[in-house]
């Protein structure tokens, strides 16, 4: 995982300053490796687990965008 301060400093919320400062000085701009299964990343895994990101779209039961026609070109049509 490769973290930004941005990304850093938003996990880091409600942290004491100068550990947050720390934290970001430590770590930068590095890449940082886990074990996926460790209770300390098992959060943030999920969000690199592309299987558990498509399974929250299986039940959903509205058209793609693409397939939609816009309204405009509906009211256009011939009876």
């Amino acid at each position: 995982m490769k973290s930004d301060e941005t990304f850093l400093r938003a996990q880091s919320e409600g942290e004491p300053k100068e550990e947050v400062d720390a934290t970001i000085k430590m770590i930068g701009d590095r890449w940082l490796k886990s074990d996926a299964s460790s209770e300390d990343v098992k959060d943030m895994a999920a969000l690199y687990d592309l299987d558990e990101l498509l399974s929250e779209f299986k039940n959903v039961k509205s058209p793609p965008a693409r397939a939609r026609q816009p309204p405009s070109t509906a009211r256009m049509r011939s009876p």
